[in-house]
């Protein structure tokens, strides 16, 4: 018999270990208590909030967990509580239970905006059918990439396949993959240091003020941006290197920010960067190319094999997509929303007001692996 109840960090162990037989990620109790205690949307605005939902047995044995992350979120200057869906796992035997843990993820009543961004295929067809929706237009099934390191990436795809490359055959290839690039993508963006780009060991005030000058241009979705945000989601990766904070500007502000995240496969031993977030003031979208081809030369210097971009809204993807060579396919489409709320609902039909990144959910969560 089993039970399905409100999780406590209490449950820490047992999760971790059922998360362990999965080969999911682990996290320390510190990172469970910094992802749930720490978000400035709870601080802000003092609710009940379930840390999520446990699967238990009659032998108080914990066989499902589904993680609930606060976030703050903006629509039209309107402020909205919203809920990512992370950390799901259910024990193989109980997989049956699965979607009454989004029942329960479903039903708070302090939540606007339901969001699953990490989905696998499994997840998707569970959060598809109890109402959850694909953003309109965007295409969050597929990566645009740049290889930096082609022999490194070449290795990689090969143990992906189970299949040896032979190191005679190492350069031959790489320089295949160079011709591929110019005859897939002539003019694509290359890496190149601009002077005018910066990397910034810490969120200082320039943040704040650029978050509010997004807020003014922008009459679309907006997952919080400032600096109190900025710091819970990465200050603490910064520090050990697994993300990168880019930024533009002159005297008066910044012009544009990116955030890039260390995502490595280490089972097939490929060295992945991929872009968290990218925010360009209106009138300033020259500072896009600056932002991505400094990121392509750090990651050509460091030895990273490939940059990656899942996700943005259509004008954004559009002009990535123009300067990346390469796509790849994703196993599922990653991004599913649902709000009960039926003006807003009608709202999020225009594709227009999206822009879904790795910043939204719960995706920024990855880089804690390497914490």
């Amino acid at each position: 018999m089993t039970t399905i109840r409100e999780a406590s960090f209490a449950d820490y162990e047992q999760v971790e270990r059922l998360k362990a037989r999965y080969g999911l990620a682990a996290y320390s109790e510190a990172q469970w208590r910094r992802i749930y205690e720490a978000g400035p949307l709870l601080a802000r605005r003092p609710m009940p909030w379930p840390i999520g939902w446990v699967i238990e047995t009659d032998r108080k044995e914990s066989v499902g967990y589904l993680g609930n992350v606060p976030l703050e979120y903006e629509f039209r200057n309107r402020p909205l509580a919203g809920a990512a869906a992370s950390l799901w796992v259910v024990s193989e035997e109980y997989r049956g239970l699965s979607p009454a843990l989004v029942r329960r993820f479903f039903r708070q009543e302090n939540v606007d905006l339901f969001l699953d961004t990490t989905a696998t295929h499994r997840a998707a067809a569970v959060f598809e059918k109890l109402g959850a929706r694909r953003p309109p237009a965007v295409a969050y099934d597929r990566a645009s990439f740049w290889v930096l390191d082609r022999a490194g990436f070449l290795q990689s795809l090969f143990a992906h396949k189970r299949l040896r490359l032979p190191g005679v055959f190492a350069s031959a290839a790489a320089g295949l993959l160079l011709a591929a690039e110019t005859v897939l993508k002539p003019s694509h963006l290359r890496p190149a240091m601009d002077a005018g780009v910066e990397f910034c060991a810490r969120f200082d005030e320039r943040f704040d003020r650029f978050w509010q000058d997004l807020r003014e241009q922008n009459n679309g979705l907006l997952c919080v941006r400032d600096r109190a945000n900025l710091d819970w989601r990465f200050q603490q990766a910064i520090g050990n290197g697994t993300a990168w904070v880019l930024a533009t500007g002159d005297k008066a502000g910044l012009h544009g920010c990116a955030i890039c995240l260390r995502q490595d496969s280490p089972k097939i031993g490929l060295k992945r960067m991929r872009l968290a977030d990218l925010q360009c003031l209106r009138g300033r979208e020259d500072a896009l190319p600056k932002l991505i081809s400094t990121a392509l030369a750090r990651c050509e210097r460091e030895g990273i094999h490939t940059f990656e971009v899942i996700g943005f809204g259509v004008e954004k993807k559009s002009s990535i997509e123009a300067f990346a060579p390469f796509r790849r396919q994703l196993p599922a489409w990653m991004f599913l929303y649902k709000t009960r709320d039926a003006s807003l609902a009608k709202e999020l039909e225009d594709s227009r007001v999206w822009d879904p990144c790795t910043y939204d959910g719960d995706g920024w969560l990855a880089q804690m692996k390497s914490q």
